[in-house]
C-alpha cells in the first residue's frame, strides 16, 4: 500500500509487484536499494508503470504538488505480460482526507507490493533548508537544515531546490528569512539560494558516508515564458507545438543553474549532477501551458506527463547502472 499525503489530502494505491526494496524523497528526494544489483536491465520500459500511476490516478493532485517539476523515477522493473498490465491498469486507488501534514513538507509513498518491496517515497521540502513557525510568521532559515534527520541511512538520494526560491508575495510560503540571528523580510533570491545550498552542502559533507550512500542532485529546471530567450519575443510555451531547432539555446543558461554548478565544485563528498538544463531549454513545446486543468493562466514552467521527465528518467537509469 502507497499513501501521497498532500496537506489536507492523502492518497491510497496498492500495486502487486515484487522484488527489490526502494524508498525515493522528494525535495529531497530518497532512494532506498537492498539489492541494487537485481535492478532488470530493460531501460525501454522504466518509466511505464509510473506514467501509468501519474496519469491514471494521481496527476491531478501531483499538479497540485507541483510534482511535474519532479521526474519519479522507477528503477526497478520487471517484464509484465500484457494481461497482467490490463490487471494493473484496474488497481484500487482511494481517495482520504488528513491534516495531519504541514503544507510545506509533505511525503508521498507507493509501496508497489510485497513480493517487490518497492517503495517510494517523496519529503517535499522546496528550499532543503528549514521552514518554521517562529512568533514573525514563518522563516525560511538559510543556515538550518534539521529536517535532514529523515534523509539518513538511506542508499542513494536524489536532492532538487530552485524552482521555489523564485516565487513571491502570496505564492512563497514564508514571511521572513534568518541566518543566524538576523531577521529579513527578503533579500536577492540567488543570494538567499546559495546561501541555503551551501547548507545542504555541509549537511552532505558531515552526514553522508559515501562508501554507502550515493548522492545524486537534479539539476535546474528551465521556464519558457519569454519567447526571447529562443528568438520569437512575442511568444511563450502557449502553442507550441515544436522544440527549439537551433544548435545554441540563446537564452543562455539559468543563474539558479550556475549557483548549483558553483555550490557542487566545492562539495567534498562526491555528487553527481542530473544536468537536465540545456536538454529541457529545447523543448519549450512540453509545458502543459493552458492545459494543466487546475492552475488558472498560463503555466510554462511545469511539464507534462508522459513526456520530457521520461528523458530525465533515463538519465538517472544511465548514472545509477554505469
Amino acid at each position: 500500500m502507497g499513501t501521497l499525503n498532500l496537506g489536507s489530502m492523502v492518497l491510497v494505491v496498492n500495486v502487486p509487484m515484487d522484488r527489490v526494496s526502494v524508498r525515493l524523497v522528494f525535495g529531497a528526494v530518497i532512494l532506498c536499494f537492498s539489492s541494487l544489483w537485481q535492478l532488470e536491465e530493460k531501460p525501454n520500459d522504466i518509466c511505464y508503470l509510473l506514467n501509468m500511476i501519474l496519469t491514471g490516478f494521481v496527476l491531478p493532485v501531483v499538479s497540485c504538488l507541483e510534482l511535474c517539476l519532479f521526474p519519479i523515477f522507477l528503477l526497478v522493473w520487471s517484464e509484465l505480460e500484457a494481461q497482467e498490465l490490463l490487471v494493473l491498469k484496474g488497481f484500487s486507488s482511494q481517495l482520504m482526507l488528513s491534516s495531519a501534514v504541514d503544507a510545506v513538507s509533505v511525503i508521498f509513498w507507493i509501496t508497489l507490493g510485497t513480493d517487490y518491496g518497492v517503495t517510494i517515497l517523496l519529503y517535499r521540502t522546496q528550499f532543503l533548508v528549514d521552514v518554521v513557525q517562529e512568533k514573525a510568521g514563518r522563516v525560511l532559515v538559510l543556515d538550518s537544515i534539521k529536517q535532514g534527520n529523515a534523509w539518513l541511512g538511506m542508499d542513494v538520494l536524489i536532492f532538487n531546490s530552485w524552482h521555489w526560491w523564485t516565487h513571491t508575495a502570496g505564492i512563497q510560503p514564508w514571511d521572513y528569512m534568518r541566518e543566524g540571528n538576523k531577521l529579513y523580510k527578503d533579500m536577492n533570491r540567488l543570494v538567499a539560494f546559495y546561501k541555503g545550498l551551501n547548507t545542504w552542502a555541509r549537511w552532505i559533507n558531515y552526514n553522508i558516508d559515501s562508501s554507502r550512500t550515493q548522492v545524486f542532485f537534479q539539476g535546474v529546471s528551465p521556464v519558457h515564458y519569454d519567447g526571447r530567450e529562443w528568438n520569437e519575443p512575442l511568444k511563450s510555451c502557449k502553442g507550441q507545438t515544436q522544440p527549439f531547432m537551433g544548435q545554441r539555446y540563446p537564452g543562455g543558461l539559468p543563474l539558479g543553474w550556475v549557483v548549483v554548478n558553483k555550490v557542487l565544485s566545492r562539495i567534498k563528498k562526491p555528487v553527481r549532477l542530473l544536468d537536465l538544463t540545456t536538454l529541457s531549454q529545447y523543448r519549450k513545446d512540453a509545458h502543459p501551458s493552458l492545459y494543466n486543468g487546475i492552475a488558472k493562466g498560463l503555466d510554462c514552467s511545469h511539464w507534462c506527463l508522459p513526456g520530457l521527465p521520461d528523458t530525465w528518467n533515463l538519465l538517472l537509469y544511465a548514472s545509477l547502472t554505469s
